[in-house]
C-alpha cells in the first residue's frame, strides 16, 4: 500500500462510522388458543353457555321437573 492510499483509507468515514448493535429484543407474542383472540373466546364461551341453559330448560320442561 502506498502512503496516499493509507491518507485515503484514514480520512473516509468507513472508519468512523458505528454500526448499530444487534440488540435481542424481546418480541411480544400474543398467546392465541386456536388462534383466536381473548374477546373471540370470550364470544364462543358465553354461546356455549347459553346453548347449555337452553338445552338443560327444555330438558327440565319435557321430563316436567
Amino acid at each position: 500500500m502506498s502512503l496516499e492510499e493509507l491518507r485515503q483509507q484514514a480520512s473516509s468515514t468507513e472508519l468512523f462510522e458505528e454500526k448499530p448493535e444487534v440488540t435481542q429484543t424481546e418480541i411480544y407474542h400474543e398467546q392465541r388458543f386456536l388462534g383466536l383472540t381473548a374477546f373471540q373466546r370470550f364470544v364462543i364461551a358465553f354461546l356455549l353457555f347459553m346453548i347449555t341453559c337452553m338445552v338443560s330448560s327444555f330438558l327440565l320442561l319435557v321430563t316436567q321437573r
